[in-house]
């Protein structure tokens, strides 16, 4: 886990600062969480799909300010969705 969220640190899909020794564990045991102590069927995918979401929305590269005097790089908003289709795909969660 630490290794792919590394990797995606490194592509910019998540913001530079994320602290990958703080996020992995605590994503990894959110999502034991949802599997522990159950007696009966797992969870459903929709589940799952919503705390992996939900922590990499919230680790997500900022998006840059807008200011007059700085020359901004844009990207149009369907690399954008590909750029977190691959992160998902990534981690095994490509809907």
């Amino acid at each position: 886990m630490i290794a792919c969220l590394t990797a995606e640190r490194e592509l910019g899909c998540l913001a530079g600062d994320t602290d990958i020794d703080t996020a992995a564990p605590t994503l990894v045991g959110t999502l034991h969480l949802l599997f522990a102590g159950r007696a009966s069927a797992p969870p459903q995918n929709v589940a799952i799909h919503k705390v992996v979401t939900t922590f990499i929305v919230g680790s997500l590269r900022p998006l840059p300010r807008r200011d007059a005097s700085a020359q901004v790089e844009r990207r149009h908003p369907a690399q954008i969705d590909q750029d977190r289709r691959r992160s998902l795909t990534h981690l095994g969660l490509r809907e």
